[in-house]
């Protein structure tokens, strides 16, 4: 029997503001800026140079009409043949929310496009950690309708299953359509992540991408969140806590050159 892994994909919202410098802001946490671009750079080079393939051009192809024509999430897996050539896994095609990953022969990333403009969600991370058990050089993409692309990839694996075991997933919920059928929603964070999630939103007026990068750091979960940049390249986003004058503190969200 074929097995599949389940994904689910919900919102967050994206936004950078290119600093190059490593010294433009003190780091929010402990690793800097610097550290965390060096860190990244091979995972981001391998990012981008599967993007850079035609397996890669005709997945994306593929589920961006297959949105256009339902309103769903869609996911393809890639994988590699006998010879070690790089071979894509059928369409998938899943619900509003969710999907399911395709398995096939050596599998070492996948891609999906949500039905919207969020990049990825608690879901998303979740579910690459159970794909990094496995592989810990999977690549995780994310693209969505409007044409923004991003990847989550490993640091640190240690770190990455400690996370998982200290800030247990919450089971999403299950919502019954007029049909009959049922949606399966994301896993969410722990309450304590999801109420500090919501107050940097709300107190600080950040975006949910921003948002996201600041607790990929704060928890140390040793996965990096990687956006497309236009040309094509794949690179890392960090952030920035900036205090003023007051103690009013604000953050900046930076992208990997």
């Amino acid at each position: 029997m074929r097995t599949v892994a389940l994904i689910y994909l919900l919102p967050f919202l994206w936004q950078y503001t290119p600093l190059c410098s490593s010294q433009a802001f003190a780091s929010a946490y402990d690793t800097t800026y610097y550290d965390l671009c060096i860190a990244s750079e091979k995972a981001a080079r391998a990012t981008t140079l599967l993007a850079q393939t035609p397996n890669y051009d005709s997945a994306v192809i593929l589920i961006r009409k297959a949105q256009l024509l339902h309103y769903k999430e869609h996911v393809i897996s890639f994988g590699k043949d006998s010879t070690g050539k790089i071979i894509n896994s059928p369409i998938s095609t899943g619900n509003i929310s969710s999907g399911y990953i395709p398995d096939m022969n050596n599998r070492f990333a996948d891609i999906h496009i949500h039905t919207n403009e969020h990049p990825p969600s608690s879901g998303d991370l979740y579910g690459f950690i159970d794909q990094i058990t496995i592989d810990a050089n999977y690549i995780r993409y994310i693209i969505t309708p409007k044409g923004q692309a991003y990847a989550l990839v490993l640091l640190s694996k240690k770190d990455a299953l400690r996370f998982n075991t200290s800030y247990t997933r919450r089971a999403g919920i299950s919502k019954i359509q007029a049909d009959g059928t049922s949606i399966n929603y994301q896993p969410t964070f722990p309450q304590q992540l999801v109420d500090e999630f919501n107050e940097l939103r709300s107190w600080n007026g950040i975006t949910h991408e921003t948002a996201l990068v600041i607790l990929l750091k704060k928890y140390k979960m040793g996965i990096v969140l990687l956006k497309q940049d236009t040309n094509g390249a794949y690179n890392a986003l960090d952030v920035r806590e900036q205090t003023d004058h007051k103690g009013n503190k604000s953050y900046h969200l930076s992208h990997c050159r």
